[in-house]
C-alpha cells in the first residue's frame, strides 16, 4: 500500500465542546489544538451527527481494509482467510454504529 496522503489514522470522536465549537474528528494520539486543527468538523445540527461521524472516524480502517483485500485477491479468493472476513465483519458493525 502507497503511503496516504491523507492524515493518518487511527481517528477518533470528540464530541466535546472546545475551541472549534462543535463536535470533531481528531487524529488519536495527535495533540487536538494543534496548528492544523482537527482532521474534520461535524455539524451537530444534522439529526445523524453522531453516524456520521462513525463512518468519518473508520475512513483509514476502510482503505487499508480494502487495500488488503485487492491484495489477497491478487491471489485468488483461496486466499481469503477467515481472519479477513472477521476484519470486514468488525469494520462493517464499526461503521454502522455498532457496539463491539
Amino acid at each position: 500500500m502507497n503511503e496516504p496522503k491523507f492524515t493518518k489514522g487511527p481517528w477518533e470522536f470528540d464530541d466535546a465542546e472546545h475551541a472549534f465549537c462543535r463536535p470533531a474528528i481528531i487524529a488519536k494520539g495527535a495533540e487536538r489544538y494543534s496548528t492544523y486543527g482537527p482532521v474534520c468538523l461535524i455539524m451537530k445540527r444534522h439529526p445523524n451527527y453522531r453516524a456520521n461521524a462513525s463512518v468519518i472516524v473508520k475512513a483509514p480502517d476502510m482503505i487499508e481494509f480494502i487495500c488488503d483485500l485487492v491484495s489477497a485477491c491478487d491471489y485468488g479468493t483461496e486466499h481469503l482467510s477467515p481472519s479477513l472476513r472477521a476484519r470486514a465483519e468488525k469494520l462493517i458493525s464499526e461503521t454502522m454504529g455498532e457496539k463491539q
